[in-house]
């Protein structure tokens, strides 16, 4: 298998450092709470127009007004692919009739028009009710895509009708319809036997959205441990082709595994227009998930040998759908359960709740058959836990997924703290922004990667990723449009949004086969602790990353002896050359060369995997290689 892979003029070799551009302002909200929920689509990218929008709540520390008008929404969008941002454009909901909280958003280029003017904007969010005396109702709209001073239609809806806060807002493709969907709240208590799935028709001739309730989908959960029925944070996403929709729950339902947080699924094979029964996925049905918990024993306080005995999803999951229907069901896993070898539960038991000691994990749960059987992909290790920030604000890993246009690949980013340089510690206390990728046709996966440079390196907090990412013209190389908060002081006061995109990217070269003996269950000894990246820099944007890309061949590959090293797009420059392994050590400097090809020998080498550098007085290449003794 040939590993080679490239890097523009522009970029440089190095473990996820950003280059010229890292994280770009765009906007900023009266405090932190605008973006606490990851089922919220609050980040939109849209290919054809370059645009990226995000939507978000006012900062009346900026506009004068007084704090009750905390709820007026304002968006902020670049239409050069992130490279800037035009922010706070104000305002979506100038009547105010209520304050809105948790804002979503999407585009509509029904003509894929070429910029963002071309487009148009749907938004939604709940409200709260007069006096902000609880939640009550939605209010959305629509607008023609503009850079300032919008004119966006403004519908309040479903007041006293039991609304809660929806979540997936999503375009059906190909289509003006949207949709998303809630748990219904009664006297602000979660009704968690039902899901609320709510359609709008976007009319572009008039510029406006008509939202409708079509379904009540129901489900037995379980009450057994203490009367209440779980069922939360439903979110929605749809196929490529608009056929396959799947909503996805975390929940607890009669007949599986009791007390402990499971992924639960809808599925509608019409677009949405009709949904089957709820499904409960067993985690213990799933070997990488029980092997992965139960591959190491823990000395308890008490100094019992002890083991997790059921796993448990933590508190918040994002969904995306790929190119064969099928959902990726992006969350953390953990200990729902611990008992002594002597079959002793420790602690509480199972009660609803995460275990954070023992070895928790970013996991993809999905289905290779339609919904038929389940299986899961581990993604990454879980380090830390929980992000406690002041005042009174909990933030867990926060789960992200996303998917490129044609859904052949699937992405995934959420945070964790570097143990190596904190020190020990199960506390989130310096999230940093982690990224990786599936693709679905070999099941290739890239290693978990660590995003820095940013500006809130190491205190990345909700970090929203939109429902698809932006691909270069080849389909090569991937944004990942994500938008995290940065606080100025404490979440009860302003904060910053940050666009983390120009940072936050993959590419093809970076999924590897994991038959090559990469574990990616390891971050300390693993290879994939210590992979060496691509940043994937584009020389320009996006736009134009056909131009000044560079290439380089190695083969054969996998090296056994010798292999052959083509330097024939150097046009006879000398050229440095190095060798490093996965440690990133240099273990071989060829030194300058000439002509148009190397011979690199290898029989002196340890099988694994290694990094060839080459650099001439304008060009940088690197080709990653395996040697195989």
């Amino acid at each position: 298998m040939n590993l080679r892979f490239t890097i523009l003029a522009a970029g440089l070799m190095c473990s996820g450092v950003g280059l010229a551009q890292t994280s770009v302002p765009c906007g900023r909200a009266t405090n932190i709470y605008t973006i606490l929920r990851p089922s919220q689509n609050q980040v939109y990218a849209d290919q054809a127009s370059k645009s990226i929008i995000f939507i978000h709540r006012q900062d009346v520390s900026q506009s004068g007004e007084p704090a009750t008008n905390s709820g007026v929404l304002l968006y902020s969008v670049s239409d050069n692919f992130g490279s800037s941002f035009t922010q706070n454009v104000s305002r979506l909901n100038p009547a105010y009739t209520r304050a809105a909280r948790y804002p979503q958003i999407a585009l509509y280029n029904g003509n894929d028009g070429v910029s963002f003017n071309n487009t148009s904007t749907i938004w939604s969010a709940p409200t709260l009710k007069p006096g902000n005396a609880g939640w009550d109702g939605h209010v959305g709209g629509a607008l023609a895509s503009v850079t300032n001073n919008p004119n966006s239609t403004e519908n309040y809806g479903f007041q006293n009708q039991n609304s809660g806060l929806p979540g997936g807002l999503s375009q059906r493709p190909g289509t003006t319809e949207y949709f998303m969907v809630e748990t219904p709240l009664k006297n602000d208590t979660l009704q968690a036997d039902s899901i609320y799935v709510y359609k709008g028709i976007f009319d572009p001739s008039a510029t406006d959205i008509a939202w409708s309730r079509t379904h009540v989908l129901t489900a037995n959960t379980n009450k057994t441990y203490d009367g209440v029925g779980r069922q939360m944070q439903p979110n929605l996403a749809f196929s490529p082709d608009g056929q396959t929709a799947w909503i996805g729950a975390l929940g607890d339902l009669v007949g599986g595994n009791d007390s402990v947080y499971s992924p639960i699924l809808y599925k509608s094979t019409d677009g949405g227009q009709t949904w089957g029964a709820a499904v409960e996925v067993q985690l213990t049905s799933l070997p990488i998930i029980m092997d992965s918990l139960q591959s190491l024993l823990y000395l308890t306080q008490n100094g019992d040998t002890a083991y997790v005995s059921a796993p448990t999803t933590t508190f918040d999951f994002d969904i995306t759908v790929d190119n064969g229907g099928n959902p990726h069901f992006f969350c953390t896993v953990g200990a729902g359960e611990v008992r002594s070898l002597q079959g002793v539960a420790q602690g509480n038991g199972k009660v609803y709740s995460v275990y954070p000691f023992y070895t928790p994990m970013m996991i993809d749960i999905t289905s290779l058959d339609g919904g038929n059987t389940w299986t899961a992909e581990y993604i990454s290790p879980l380090l830390t836990f929980r992000t406690d920030i002041p005042v009174n604000v909990s933030i867990d890993a926060y789960p992200q997924t996303s998917r490129n246009a044609d859904g052949s690949l699937v992405f995934f980013s959420w945070t964790d703290t570097d143990t190596l340089l904190v020190g020990s510690t199960i506390d989130n206390t310096s999230p940093n922004l982690r990224v990786a990728g599936l693709r679905i046709s070999d099941r290739f996966k890239t290693c978990f990667r660590r995003i820095e440079g940013v500006i809130n390196d190491d205190l990345v907090l909700a970090p929203s990723m939109a429902p698809y990412v932006i691909s270069d013209n080849n389909n090569t190389r991937h944004t990942l449009p994500i938008v995290s908060a940065r606080l100025i002081s404490d979440s009860d006061n302003p904060v910053e949004f940050h666009y983390l995109g120009n940072v936050a990217r993959l590419c093809n070269e970076d999924f590897v086969d994991p038959n090559l003996g990469i574990d990616y269950r390891y971050s300390f000894d693993g290879i994939c602790y210590n992979w060496q990246w691509d940043v994937c820099e584009p020389s320009s944007s996006i736009e134009n990353e056909e131009e000044g890309q560079l290439d380089v061949n190695l083969y054969p590959n996998p090296v056994v002896q010798t292999a052959t090293v083509d330097l024939s797009s150097f046009n006879g420059q000398p050229v440095s050359a190095q060798v490093f392994n996965n440690l990133g050590q240099m273990v071989l400097d060829l030194g300058e060369v000439t002509g148009s090809s190397l011979i690199l020998n290898a029989q002196n080498f340890n099988s694994g995997i290694y990094m060839l550098t080459l650099r001439s007085a304008n060009k940088n290449e690197s080709v990653r290689f395996l040697i195989q003794q």
